[in-house]
């Protein structure tokens, strides 16, 4: 008579697809869900379905963020920061004598919009961009099609500034 064997938990199962879900590695799931790594590699089959689970929707919301980001830094935009000191209304022994005061100041920054992001948004997003992401054309690059793929560049940055209105195709 020994222990007896292991059997997965629903809730540890369902704790294993959140953990994949977050991006652990499988010794970080194992600490998770409060089993040794090695019963988990023993045991590794019957959680197999809620890893591959939990890492194709983590990969989606990730992606969504890289995606959120990009677009961020590709219109531009502005932040504040904010710098607080602290003194000590100090004696001339170094005593402190009143209380602090502190001082806030908030200095507002630019984040300028990035063309390579554009571009590289632009080319993989865009089907008037295709002819640049073409790998077959050997001439995608050339000084005609990059001359083009600028301006329409500046045509999406203009589309962005404008509140996303389509630039007009008469110019």
């Amino acid at each position: 008579m020994g222990r007896p064997p292991y059997i997965p938990t629903e809730a540890q199962l369902n704790r294993a697809y959140k953990a994949a879900k977050k991006g652990l590695n499988e010794e970080q799931i194992s600490k998770e869900i409060g089993i040794p790594y090695s019963t988990f590699q023993d045991h590794k089959p019957e959680f197999s379905g809620y890893l591959k689970k939990g890492r194709a929707e983590g990969d989606i919301n990730n992606m969504v963020d890289v995606e959120n980001s990009m677009l961020k830094s590709i219109k531009g935009f502005e932040y504040e920061e904010v710098h607080t000191t602290e003194k000590y209304v100090e004696d001339e022994n170094g005593n402190m004598i009143g209380q602090k005061e502190v001082t806030v100041k908030k200095i507002k920054k630019l984040i300028p919009t990035s063309p390579v992001l554009a571009m590289f948004w632009a080319v993989n997003r865009s089907d008037r961009w295709h002819s640049i992401n073409n790998k077959d054309d050997k001439s995608s690059l050339s000084p005609d099609k990059l001359e083009n793929a600028m301006k329409a560049m500046s045509e999406i940055m203009d589309m962005t500034h404008k509140g996303g209105e389509k630039p007009s195709n008469d110019k």
